[in-house]
This record gives structure tokens, C-alpha cells and sequence, in this order.
């Protein structure tokens, strides 16, 4: 009898040291940083006005980054298609289309169309969305996730179906 209590109060006591010894483990261990922005790269970019931005400033809106080139006749054929989208949508969430390259007139290929949307460029870290194949459309939810990449050209009605998964 005496065995068995011996053994408890044993038990007891090491179960003890072991959870205060986790504990401390916890309590050393430095929170981890929130930025408030997800897994989606942020990347910086420049508006056709020359503004520096970052894709974290619209943290809290859902977001679709469109990298595209004027050169580019599968980019040219679906701006007019996300335009229709972004309208029907309006305020509901934020359209970047970044230009990848500035040769033919990025910003007066954009400006002649009358796109509602935001017009940038990009610099080198594009090449976080960006491989080998233009255009690509990310699809961000509020909290900064990417939560689709479509590397491609895609249609008004693709463009709205992985809209409607981010708002």
C-alpha cells in the first residue's frame, strides 16, 4: 500500500514538472508576427499616375491581380471581358491589371479602352505570380490569401466564378 502511494505521489509529481517545463516552453516562444496579409506574395507596384502601392494596402477587400502585356492578344481580349465583371461588381472588391512590360504602350493601350480598373506597372518581383506564360489572374481574399492563380487567358464567366469565391 505504501508502494502504491509512493508511486502516485511520484507520478503526480513528474506529471507536474512535466507540464510546468511545457509551460515555460509556451511561454518563451515569441508570438508569431501578424502582418494581417496572407499567403498571396505582396508584391510592390507603380499606378499609371506613378503612386507606389503594395498588394497588402487592400488588406480587408477581395483582390484580383491581372499581369498582363499590351503585346499580349489573349491579355487584350479579356480586359474588356473584366470589365463587364468589375462593373457588375462595383465596390465589391479591387482589379489591378500590372503591366509586365512596357513596350507598346501599356498605359496608352489602357487608357484607350477606358478601363475602370486600376492600370500598373510592375517591377521584378512580378516573377512571384509571373513564371512563363501571360496573362495571369491571381484571386486574393480579404485576408490576403491567394486562393486562385489562373495562368492564362480566362473568360468574363471564368473570371466571375472565381470572383464569387473571394467576396
Amino acid at each position: 500500500m505504501k508502494r502504491t502511494i509512493a508511486m502516485a505521489i511520484l507520478a503526480a509529481a513528474v506529471l507536474g514538472l512535466l507540464t510546468a517545463c511545457i509551460k515555460q516552453d509556451e511561454a518563451d516562444d515569441p508570438a508569431p508576427l501578424q502582418t494581417g496579409w496572407g499567403d498571396a506574395p505582396d508584391i510592390a507596384y507603380s499606378t499609371f499616375d506613378g503612386a507606389a502601392h503594395k498588394l497588402s494596402d487592400h488588406h480587408g477587400k477581395p483582390l484580383v491581380v491581372n499581369f498582363w502585356a499590351a503585346w499580349c492578344p489573349p491579355c487584350k481580349n479579356e480586359m474588356p471581358e473584366f470589365e463587364e465583371v468589375y462593373k457588375k461588381y462595383e465596390g465589391q472588391f479591387d482589379l489591378i491589371a500590372i503591366a509586365v512590360d512596357n513596350r507598346q504602350d501599356p498605359v496608352g493601350f489602357f487608357n484607350t479602352k477606358g478601363f475602370s480598373f486600376t492600370g500598373a506597372t510592375g517591377g521584378r518581383d512580378v516573377s512571384k505570380y509571373v513564371t512563363s506564360v501571360i496573362p495571369v489572374t491571381a484571386f486574393i481574399d480579404r485576408n490576403g490569401n491567394l486562393v486562385h492563380k489562373q495562368d492564362g487567358g480566362i473568360s468574363g464567366a471564368v473570371f466571375e466564378g472565381h470572383l464569387k469565391k473571394i467576396l
